[in-house]
């Protein structure tokens, strides 16, 4: 686990979900932590609520070529 004065990150990889959860992060901040954690390239972000928790849904192509949802949470 990473910890920083204003965010706290877990990842569970590999694996099929990489999860980061931060104190009001953006849909833009989402995009570039996991771009950054992952060495991939972000093909798209979309909003979701899961069991009253918004999450954005981060789709990304992993340097070997495998394409990844990656859940990142704000709650």
């Amino acid at each position: 686990m990473f910890w920083s004065s204003s965010h706290a990150y877990a990842y569970a990889w590999p694996g099929k979900l990489l999860l980061a959860q931060s104190v009001g992060i953006s849909q833009d901040e989402a995009a570039a932590k996991v771009r950054e954690d992952t060495g991939g390239r972000v093909l798209d972000v979309q909003t979701e609520s899961q069991d009253g928790v918004s999450v954005y849904l981060v789709k990304v192509l992993l340097p070997d070529g495998r394409v990844r949802v990656v859940t990142v949470g704000t709650p």
